[in-house]
């Protein structure tokens, strides 16, 4: 089969939850279809990564849209009933190459991830299937209820714009995909939309638990993408309601913030004991240097890829109600969840005071993690779709 993949983002390199999720998609399918990748840009430089998506796809084209380009872009539509999410990413020249491509490479299927570029395929008569991902209103309705910024009136509109969209654009594809029932709910779909959600290449270890530790100092660790504001949240959150607390019972004790593009807001945080990294190369070694895996997490919506990465390492994680959605993981044994400052206080001191509690959580998660999260039947879940939508069609 010949699948048009059309993504907002190259999906490559992997440090957004997002990008690891359409990375694996075409990844696994390409071992039974032809991929077909279609992507924006931000900058000439990109073009690095496009040799990784060619091993996987038979072609990969992309449209450079400047971020000058796109807050035009939302100023022009300020005033329409399409969201800023979408209006962002709107080309003509994106769309003319999707319309091209469909005829001349005798595309079957059409996927299209996230309803950001959902325009592309709304048009289209072949069978398409949208990725949702997960519920963007209900990250748009937390942040409006959290926030204190001058920004809060655009967002409550955005939301207000997306919670019709969501509704529109499943209704305008012939499948539609989003990653837990938490998000489902929060679109008010019912079994018409599909749950797939996000899966982890497990890494097989000799020894069972092992850390790899460079220093005698315990370390907590936060991952994610330093420019999305729902990670910036959380570490600043931590910084300023549970970091002093724990650092001054525990001199030595070291927090580590790693992701790509912390701003300044971020970049503050460094000192008294917290390091800011940057982007890294290999984030599986960083998290087998750390002890415990904190996610205090108040926004956003969808499944956390930084938790399962922690599960991954045999990490214990620590983490809110928010950061656990869409994970069905028995709390307190196979992760701790603490909504509060004195509860995620209580709950790391435990964790500290406690080796054979760290090996023992850490060794759940894995466990919880190789049972629930492999790639493999998510993939064969998702070329079940592809198959019978094919076959109607």
């Amino acid at each position: 089969m010949n699948i048009l993949f059309i993504t907002s983002r190259l999906p490559y390199p992997l440090h957004r939850g997002d990008k690891y999720r359409a990375y694996n998609h075409i990844k696994y399918l390409s071992e039974h279809h032809h991929i077909y990748l279609f992507a924006f840009i931000q900058s000439e430089e990109e073009h690095h990564y496009i040799p990784q998506l060619k091993k996987y796809c038979r072609d990969v084209q992309v449209v450079l849209l400047r971020p000058i380009q796109s807050y035009w872009n939302v100023i022009r539509f300020l005033f329409s009933s399409k969201p800023a999410q979408t209006s962002y990413y709107y080309s003509r020249k994106m769309m003319d190459k999707v319309g091209r491509v469909i005829t001349s490479e005798k595309i079957d299927l059409l996927h299209v991830h996230t309803i950001r570029m959902s325009p592309y395929g709304e048009e289209q008569t072949i069978p398409k299937v949208i990725d949702i991902v997960d519920s963007l209103s209900l990250g748009l309705k937390r942040r409006v209820k959290i926030g204190f910024s001058w920004k809060i009136p655009f967002y409550f509109l955005e939301y207000l714009k997306v919670k019709r969209y969501e509704k529109k654009v499943i209704a305008s594809y012939d499948r539609a995909l989003i990653i837990s029932e938490h998000d489902r709910r929060s679109v008010n779909a019912g079994e018409d939309v599909v749950i797939l959600s996000n899966g982890v290449d497990v890494i097989p270890e000799e020894e069972p638990y092992h850390r790899v530790k460079s220093n005698s100092h315990m370390q907590l660790i936060f991952t994610g993408n330093m420019s999305y504001y729902p990670n910036i949240d959380a570490v600043r959150y931590f910084g300023s309601h549970i970091w002093p607390a724990l650092k001054k019972e525990y001199k030595d004790l070291r927090f580590l913030i790693v992701g790509a593009d912390p701003g300044r807001a971020v970049r503050k945080l460094n000192g008294n004991g917290v390091l800011v990294t940057g982007y890294v190369e290999d984030i599986h070694t960083v998290l087998k240097g750390a002890d415990i895996y904190v996610a205090p997490i108040r926004l956003g919506s969808g499944i956390k890829y930084k938790v399962l990465e922690a599960f991954r390492a045999r990490l214990p994680v620590v983490t809110t109600d928010i950061g656990k959605e869409g994970i069905y993981a028995e709390p307190q044994r196979v992760i701790m969840v603490a909504n509060t400052p004195r509860e995620f206080i209580d709950s790391v001191r435990a964790l500290l005071e406690d080796s054979e509690l760290r090996r023992s959580l850490g060794q759940t998660g894995y466990d919880f993690l190789t049972k629930h999260y492999q790639w493999d039947n998510r993939i064969e879940k998702l070329r079940m779709i592809y198959e019978e939508l094919f076959r109607e069609k």
